[in-house]
């Protein structure tokens, strides 16, 4: 353990133990109890998000390969990052700059971030692609082998926006509370800073900005196509693009809602050169954006039909569900433009 480290570390424990209104085992051990909520409602809710996906009403259609990959990038973070750490917290341990722990914490959690962020991006353009050419929902838009490029290059993307600190440029250190890990936002020196600056603008505001240029060309193509051919089946399809244009858009205003706190307040702090909140205020939007691991599943349960009804089916043990005819996101158009009930049984798991 580095000098610097043990200094920092004891600066953190002093002012933390000095101060009568800031109990840090209290802190430690509610944090810790938090995170440990996050960690098993978000570990349940994405794998049986994974189950439904897989289920054979799920599988063709054009974003289940990437609600899937979510899913995962979630897992990762849930497995491999939040476990040590929230030990850690509960047992009131410190963490220390460039420690192995806070560097793995810190790598982790932008890893899974980054990723993430990558497949939203990934999934507006495939929304967009999906009404352009006014496919069926079932259709696949992006062919296998195009889809499993895309997913592997949101891991690559991913891992490259937080290789520098482990290289040397930028460094993991512990946030202001000490709880858990990330680059380095107030360093002095210019290269530090100029990572920082690439870390916001192609991690964050870039992805931020095709989205909305998707989802801008989205709604504009849908606004001026006419409705074209048999005019049922063409009301059931747009049914059911509205459907999925409204699920994924939940889906990217959630996980922007959940990191633009903790974006905003460390781009301030770069910029300033110093934390610009308190040890206790600061650890609000970090849990934000760690909390974003378990609203995806609620959003599908909450706006698509048939996620609900697979998941019921699967929690219940009884995969023998029709799913009725005129319920939103549960029926399928036909190429002959009737609609009729899906029924799923024990032999399509």
């Amino acid at each position: 353990m580095t000098t610097e480290a043990l200094s920092t570390s004891s600066i953190q424990l002093s002012t933390t133990s000095s101060s009568p209104s800031f109990r840090w085992q209290s802190v430690y051990m509610a944090y810790g109890v938090i995170m440990f909520f996050v960690l098993i409602i978000g570990f349940f809710g994405n794998v049986f998000t994974i189950l439904v996906l897989r289920q054979r009403e799920h599988r063709m259609k054009s974003i289940t390969p990437l609600m899937v990959n979510l899913a995962l990038a979630d897992l990762f973070i849930i497995v491999f990052g939040y476990p040590a750490i929230i030990v850690s917290n509960l047992n009131g341990d410190l963490l220390f700059p460039e420690s192995p722990l806070c560097v793995w914490s810190g790598f982790a959690n932008g890893f899974s971030g980054m990723t993430c962020i990558a497949t939203l991006t990934v999934m507006s353009g495939v929304v967009y692609q999906t009404v352009k050419r006014n496919f069926p929902p079932a259709h696949n838009v992006v062919p296998k082998r195009q889809i499993t490029l895309l997913i592997a290059s949101t891991w690559l993307y991913g891992f490259i926006v937080m290789l520098p600190p482990l290289v040397g440029w930028n460094r993991f250190v512990p946030g202001q509370a000490g709880f858990s890990c990330a680059p380095e936002w107030t360093a002095p020196n210019v290269a530090s800073k100029a990572y920082i600056s690439v870390l916001i603008v192609v991690g964050f505001l870039t992805p931020l900005v095709i989205i909305a240029v998707y989802y801008t060309l989205t709604f504009r193509t849908l606004k001026r196509r006419p409705m074209t051919g048999n005019a049922f089946l063409q009301a059931q399809r747009r049914k059911y693009q509205n459907k999925s244009i409204l699920m994924t858009a939940v889906t990217i205003g959630a996980f922007l809602l959940s990191w633009s706190p903790y974006a905003f307040v460390s781009l301030t702090a770069t910029v300033k050169g110093h934390q610009v909140m308190t040890s206790g205020e600061s650890e609000i939007p970090e849990l934000m954006a760690k909390a974003s691991v378990i609203y995806n599943p609620i959003i599908y349960t909450f706006i698509n039909d048939k996620f609900r009804h697979t998941l019921w089916g699967i929690l219940s043990g009884n995969r023998g569900i029709i799913l009725p005819r005129g319920r939103s996101g549960s029926e399928e158009p036909t190429e002959h433009g009737s609609v009729n009930a899906v029924h799923v049984s024990s032999r399509d798991q």
